[in-house]
C-alpha cells in the first residue's frame, strides 16, 4: 500500500485549513499535515514551523533557485510553496500527508505524478464566501479581489479527483473522512 499526498484546494475562504485541522483530529491512519512556506505576514495566533514556515522574499527566491520547492505560486501579493524535502521525509516515513495548496500548486503536484488525492473545496454561494472573507480581512478591496479570483478558480473544479461542498463544516469533514478512510485503509 502506498502513501498518499492529500491536497485540499479551492478558493480563499473555502475552509481548507479548518477542514485539515478537523481531519487531523480523526482516526485516519498515519495522517500528517505538510507545513508549507509563505512570504505573507503571520496572522494572529500563527506560529512559524507549525502553521507555515514564514520566509523572507529573499529566502523564498533562494529556495526556488535551489529547486527546494515541489510547487510554488504567487497569490494575493505573497509567495506560497511546498518544501520538497519535507514531503519526501514524511512520505518515506510511512505517513499520509495532507496540505492546503492553491489551484496552481495542486495542478503542479498532479503533473509530477505523485501518488495523490486531489480534493476541491467549494462554497455554494458567493454571499457565504463573501461573509467568510470579510471575517478574515477588513479590507473591502481585498475581499473583492479574492471573490473575483474565486470565480476563476471554480472553473478548475473538474480538474480534481473529488469536489466537496463546504457549506456545513461537519458534513464536509465527514464526507472527506469517509472517502479517505476507504482510500487509506
Amino acid at each position: 500500500m502506498s502513501n498518499y499526498f492529500i491536497v485540499l484546494s479551492g478558493p480563499s475562504g473555502s475552509g481548507k485549513t479548518t477542514v485539515i485541522s478537523k481531519l487531523l483530529q480523526t482516526d485516519l491512519p498515519k495522517l500528517k499535515r505538510l507545513v508549507t512556506c509563505t512570504t505573507r505576514d503571520k496572522r494572529s495566533g500563527e506560529i512559524n514551523g507549525r502553521d507555515y514556515f514564514f520566509w523572507t522574499k529573499e529566502r523564498f527566491q533562494q529556495a526556488i533557485q535551489n529547486k527546494e520547492l515541489l510547487e510554488y505560486e504567487f497569490i494575493y501579493g505573497n509567495h506560497y510553496g511546498s518544501p520538497s524535502s519535507e514531503l519526501i521525509k514524511l512520505l518515506d516515513s510511512g505517513l499520509n500527508v495532507i496540505a492546503s495548496l492553491g489551484i496552481g500548486g495542486a495542478m503542479r503536484v498532479k503533473e509530477l505524478k505523485i501518488p495523490s488525492v486531489m480534493i476541491f473545496l467549494k462554497v455554494s454561494s458567493p454571499e457565504e464566501l463573501r461573509k467568510r472573507l470579510k471575517q478574515r480581512s477588513p479590507s473591502a478591496s481585498d475581499v473583492e479581489i479574492r471573490l473575483n479570483k474565486a470565480r476563476d478558480e471554480l472553473a478548475s473544479e473538474n480538474r480534481f479527483d473529488y469536489s466537496v461542498p463546504n457549506d456545513n463544516l461537519d458534513d464536509c469533514v465527514k464526507t472527506i473522512y469517509e472517502f479517505l478512510k476507504d482510500k487509506l485503509c
